[in-house]
């Protein structure tokens, strides 16, 4: 039953970091630190672990050394909380401030109906030019810790209003929202012949990047090329 039961929260675990992994390209625009890879690695991990012990207990049982068995059990469960502990205090920032703002809407159903009976009050077109003129105006995306949060606040409006009026109005979360403003902002500076002894590292912090490994993960993904192979083509 043990077993069963590990099962079952693993599940439930792996079911809520995918959630969670949603949820922080909705509210910020570098994921740097916060992927909870190492989580999903561990889990992996755990997985292997739990299919081991469903093999090797009932060979233990059979020959009656049930001590063992609740020795291994308890051994796995500290094991497990103490790793999760351990790593979990890298992901602090994360969760940091989340009891004093408002949860983020993931089920598009209820956005959408929420929309319907006037979640947006002004009109979807002129909250968005609001949104358009002060991405062009103030640049906020140049901040490489800009969320959606901090955003909404500049704008005035709630976190659950600009997400939902950046979803409807370009099918993009707030993360490819942010970075798309960021790869034009360094394709922008890659013309710029009075920056021509930049470094292309320098340009990417420039534009709002917080990496290196950041900026030509999002480079490559939004426009098919390496900053390099798109340098060469100008």
């Amino acid at each position: 039953m043990t077993i069963v039961q590990y099962a079952f929260y693993w599940w439930k675990i792996v079911r809520r970091i995918n959630l969670s992994q949603a949820s922080l390209q909705m509210e910020f625009s570098n994921l740097e630190g916060k992927t909870l890879l190492w989580m999903k690695n561990f889990l992996h991990i755990l997985g292997i672990c739990l299919l081991l012990l469903t093999v090797t207990i009932p060979i233990v049982v059979h020959s009656n050394n049930y001590k063992l068995v609740d020795i291994i059990v308890r051994f796995s469960l500290v094991a497990t909380i103490f790793v999760l502990a351990y790593e979990g205090l890298y992901q602090e920032e994360i969760f940091s401030n989340i009891n004093t703002i408002e949860p983020i809407e993931l089920d598009t159903n209820i956005v959408r109906e929420k929309n319907k009976s006037g979640l947006l009050n002004q009109n979807s077109s002129e909250l968005m030019q609001k949104l358009l003129i002060h991405m062009d105006k103030e640049k906020p995306y140049l901040e490489e810790g800009l969320t959606l949060t901090g955003l909404a606040q500049q704008l005035n409006m709630t976190r659950n209003q600009l997400s939902s009026l950046i979803n409807k109005n370009t099918g993009d979360n707030f993360y490819k929202f942010i970075n798309k403003y960021r790869v034009e902002e360094v394709k922008k500076i890659f013309s710029d012949s009075g920056k021509n002894n930049y470094t292309i590292l320098a340009m990417a912090y420039e534009a709002g990047f917080p990496s290196k490994s950041s900026f030509h993960k999002i480079f490559k993904e939004l426009t098919g090329l390496t900053p390099t192979e798109y340098l060469n083509r100008l």
